[in-house]
């Protein structure tokens, strides 16, 4: 929650609202297609599609433009039915039972079909055809899974569709928006017995999620990583062993909702157990945008005013995190910049829908105007317990967001906004109950965390990584109305903990920085407001009352001891300020101890202790009986 970097970053994913006219919510990535709409192709009648048989395995092939190609398998007399599926990384592709279908056929980038051994069909072969549409070639990943009769049949209980479409449906139904994977599968129950499809538990469910390399991280290319990852992800075993196992939030177990993290790609596994047999579905898979299929990257839609934040961030962060304290203005008016932007995003996005423009000025001015009052409020008052009450909540909202984005968090109980959010309240105000007591300890920690973490989120989204997330998950609860709905399972592989790790390293190298800086200088340093105060107080008195001789002749001299600095804000175990000491020499007579240009000291016969406001010049009555002259002083200093 930092500055402008989390709303130019949560911009990102939502900039296709600035971008592209309005479209709907969500993007289908696997679709039935009926008759009402037929898919021309392209081949030549002359021409028959090359045939391959495949088995469990899966095979890459290449399919031209505007092609299609045949793959078939033996099937064997045990055999219930076939589940044939494809997989293409970046393009969607047809799987039918006839070579020119105009309905009874799947447009996906994960398609499957089934082919049952005792079912009356014109095709007795057992082979689908994949069809590439496109004027380009693509690259497919073929192959077919064989069950016998104790196995449940994936997509069984599917409503079959009077004006036709494929039945059963194996597939796994994905579509998506800014913040939000939807997936869907129809039930399975064993072949020839609908009536089980009426009892919910008759069959469980395992769902399981794998995120794919990121771009640029990994060995070899982008689509040879894509196919080691489903080759070790199609059996039963291997899903297990590589998969998050997750679980529906919502009341239905074939409905489930994730967390996008667009342009990380993620495989969905979902294995069907009824009784002794099991199956799995076709497996599916998305990167939560719409990939360019010549590029085979999610578009760029990062605006560039967003990159130039990100790159002011660093230097900013790198102020705060080493520095912060010793610039105590500067750190104020960041720390309220930065919950005014994050404040005045959630607003603005809840109550209208601006473009990418608007809710960046609007959400600009918010910070600036938050900025001001914080600054203004250290800068008039100087209370340093108030200052840095909220530096430590914005540190509470860090520690929430964090503990929040752990997949443990992923439980029912959390989908309940009122419950969500007093927890996360209570996570806030947790730092400041903890911290506070120690107040210039407090303020070096916040900036330190604050300032890192500001350093550490530009460079995850330069390097591609996924903590950006931990902050934009929390804006999405706050004004996506579905979120609630979404499991959170962080996308942590070895980039992410490199990154992790630079994080808590920076961290404690700015902590100790810090702290050697400031072991020896005040705990705060005075309000600008009350020096100028002071100042104008003294001016005002001018030198009328300070004529009288500072010393007599037959006075002995004997040089102070050197006095610290003023101390501002009460800090445990420091003592209360009495008076404003001076660096000048300090003059003893008796019991009275005459300190400063015409300010009063302590006298120790006095045991009530007075104490006195340090930026206010003394009064009549505490001035010391003993008047000097500065010119006499200066006199004194310049003899000794």
């Amino acid at each position: 929650m930092l500055l402008h970097l989390t709303i130019a970053l949560h911009t990102i994913v939502v900039t296709s609202r600035a971008d592209s006219p309005p479209t709907p919510p969500t993007t289908p990535v696997t679709t039935l297609t009926t008759a009402t709409t037929p898919v021309t192709i392209h081949t030549p009648a002359t021409t028959p599609p090359h045939q391959h048989v495949v088995d469990r395995v899966p095979r890459p092939f290449t399919i031209s433009a505007n092609s299609s190609i045949r793959i078939s398998s033996k099937i064997k007399e045990e055999d219930n039915f076939l589940l044939f599926e494809a997989h293409c990384r970046a393009s969607a592709v047809l799987m039918s039972f006839v070579a020119d279908p105009n309905t009874n056929y799947v447009n996906s980038t994960s398609p499957a079909l089934i082919y049952m051994n005792d079912m009356a069909m014109d095709i007795r072969d057992p082979g689908v055809y994949i069809i590439n549409p496109h004027p380009y070639p693509v690259v497919v990943l073929a192959m077919v899974k064989a069950y016998t009769a104790t196995d449940p049949v994936p997509g069984y209980c599917m409503t079959v569709n009077s004006k036709g479409g494929v039945w059963p449906k194996p597939f796994l139904t994905l579509d998506w928006n800014s913040a939000l994977i939807r997936l869907n599968f129809s039930r399975a129950s064993h072949l020839g017995t609908s009536l089980e499809c009426n009892d919910l538990h008759s069959v469980q469910y395992k769902v399981y999620q794998r995120y794919l390399p990121r771009d640029g991280w990994g060995e070899g290319t982008r689509d040879q990583q894509f196919h080691e990852a489903i080759k070790t992800f199609s059996e039963i075993e291997d899903i297990e062993k590589w998969g998050q196992s997750v679980t529906s939030l919502g009341a239905h177990v074939d409905r489930l909702v994730f967390a996008s993290y667009s342009p990380t790609g993620s495989l969905y596994a979902v294995i069907a157990v009824q009784g002794n047999g099991s199956s799995v579905y076709a497996l599916g898979h998305t990167y939560g945008c719409d990939v360019d299929p010549l590029t085979g990257v999610c578009p760029d839609t990062a605006h560039t005013v967003t990159k130039v934040v990100c790159a002011i961030n660093i230097f900013t962060g790198l102020l705060m995190a080493f520095a912060g304290h010793r610039f105590f203005m500067a750190s104020q008016f960041l720390f309220g910049f930065y919950t005014g932007s994050v404040v005045g995003y959630i607003l603005l996005s809840i109550t209208f829908s601006p473009d990418f423009v608007e809710i960046f000025s609007l959400t600009t001015l918010c910070g600036l105007t938050m900025a001001i009052l914080v600054s203004g409020l250290w800068f008039f008052l100087g209370i340093p317990v108030l200052s840095v009450l909220l530096p430590t909540l914005e540190v509470g909202v860090m520690v929430a967001s964090c503990i929040l984005f752990l997949p443990q968090m992923n439980i029912p109980s959390l989908t309940t906004d009122l419950y969500y959010w007093l927890v996360f309240l209570c996570l806030i105000l947790a730092m400041p109950v903890i911290l506070l007591a120690f107040t210039q300890k407090a303020s070096i920690l916040s900036c330190v965390i604050v300032g890192s973490t500001s350093l550490t989120l530009p460079i995850d989204y330069f390097l591609g990584t996924g903590l950006r997330f931990i902050f934009i998950n929390v804006v999405r609860r706050a004004t996506h109305p579905r979120f609630y709905l979404a499991l959170i399972q962080p996308s942590l592989q070895m980039e992410d903990l490199m990154v992790v790790a630079c994080w808590l390293a920076v961290s404690a190298a700015a902590l100790l920085t810090q702290l050697l800086v400031e072991r020896r200088r005040p705990p705060f340093p005075p309000a600008p407001f009350q020096q100028w105060r002071w100042r104008r107080e003294v001016n005002m008195e001018g030198e009328e009352g300070e004529t009288a001789p500072l010393l007599s002749d037959d006075e002995s001299v004997g040089r102070a001891e050197p006095v610290a600095s003023p101390v501002v804000g009460y800090i445990l175990g420091h003592r209360p300020v009495t008076g404003i000491p001076q660096a000048s020499p300090a003059i003893v007579r008796g019991e009275v101890q005459v300190q400063g240009r015409g300010r009063a000291g302590v006298v120790p016969g006095n045991s009530s202790g007075r104490v006195r406001d340090i930026f206010k010049p003394p009064s009549l009555e505490d001035r010391p009986a003993y008047q000097y002259s500065p010119r006499q002083g200066e006199e004194w200093v310049a003899t000794t």
